[in-house]
């Protein structure tokens, strides 16, 4: 289900084309005018893992049309602006790009390192995306990639060792513009080892070097 509202008080239910589905991620261009579009990204609960699914909006979020998500391997989980086109990432590490600002032509991204299990999210500021997830590796690492120009993308170390990265933001204003952080889950333990607490990670140059932290919740807590 799909709302909008102009004042964040008055909510109108709006329709998809396809209602089997789910979309977790939503981005804006930011244009003005007819430029302007709305791009949502998710999945078909039918064929989840796979079956992605693509809309966009050209009128506010009124009204939504279909775009094939070409190069995607799985559910979509979220989306991001910048530079010009919209990138979404999902499942089977997938990372996809629209060819402009208006979201409805889509093809693969390049990734230099082998491809992760999936991505989580992704985020764009300060020039660069950030794509964040888990490798196929065992035990599951976390990943993070960043891009320039969200054609191709470049695997950083994470330092999340048996944790998949949950989230990522940029942080404005704190301690520069270079500035993000990501979290992590937790680790839930087993018959051997214990449960351990979800990690902090921050980066000061722009996404390229990662360095990671215990946060303060309990063991096994996800931080999102």
């Amino acid at each position: 289900q799909l709302a909008t509202s102009p004042n964040g008080t008055t909510w109108t239910a709006r329709a998809f084309p396809g209602t089997n589905g789910s979309f977790p991620g939503l981005a804006s261009n930011g244009a003005t005018g007819t430029a302007h579009r709305y791009v949502t990204v998710g999945g078909d609960f039918a064929q989840r893992p796979t079956g992605p699914l693509t809309r966009v909006s050209a009128d506010a979020g009124a009204t939504w049309s279909a775009a094939t998500p070409t190069g995607a391997a799985g559910f979509l989980n979220s989306v991001a602006f910048g530079n010009g086109r919209f990138v979404a990432v999902g499942a089977g590490g997938t990372i996809i790009v629209s060819s402009d600002q208006l979201g409805t032509t889509w093809s693969a991204a390049t990734l230099t390192a082998t491809t992760p299990q999936a991505f989580n999210r992704v985020a764009f500021a300060n020039g660069t995306f950030v794509a964040v997830g888990t490798s196929a590796a065992s035990p599951n690492m976390g990943v993070i990639y960043t891009s320039s120009d969200g054609l191709t993308f470049t695997p950083r170390t994470s330092n999340a060792t048996a944790r998949s990265v949950l989230a990522v933001a940029h942080l404005s204003g704190a301690g520069g513009t270079a500035k993000w952080a990501a979290v992590t889950a937790a680790t839930l333990g087993t018959s051997t080892t214990a449960a351990a607490p979800a990690l902090i990670l921050v980066s000061n140059d722009n996404g390229t070097t990662w360095t990671s932290s215990t946060a303060p919740t309990p063991a096994g807590v996800n931080l999102h």
